[in-house]
């Protein structure tokens, strides 16, 4: 049973997805002209990056670790198995107003995560 590199893909596929969110914050908020707007723009960022890190990374240890270790040992690995799985989450969370934007920003994470997980690392000759 071949987990990949499970832990480098995670916060990959986190830290990936995380940006476009990142980068909206700081075109709307717009380009700092003073220190004091510089430290407004950081700290929105930490807090950004501390709510986004903190639930992605609780929903890949109640949900997604559990689930790549299951598929991974009983469902040879099949991309299919994921896919039905975010179903089900996503179909169990019709009542949460944001479960469709959740389920887009796992789903995300998912092919991310398979991506890093799986590649083949590169070597130089």
């Amino acid at each position: 049973m071949d987990l990949g590199r499970w832990a480098t893909a995670i916060i990959s596929a986190v830290f990936l997805v995380s940006l476009p969110g990142a980068l909206y914050l700081c075109v709307s908020v717009g380009l700092p002209y003073t220190a004091e707007k510089l430290a407004q723009l950081g700290g929105l960022l930490l807090v950004y990056y501390a709510i986004y890190g903190f639930l992605s990374l609780v929903g890949w240890m109640v949900i997604g670790m559990p689930v790549h270790w299951l598929i991974c040992k009983y469902g040879e690995g099949k991309l299919v198995w994921y896919l039905l799985v975010m179903a089900a989450v996503v179909g169990l969370m019709v009542g949460v107003g944001i479960s469709g934007f959740m389920g887009a920003v796992a789903l995300m994470q998912l092919f991310l995560f398979r991506y890093f997980a799986y590649r083949q690392s590169a070597t130089i000759a």
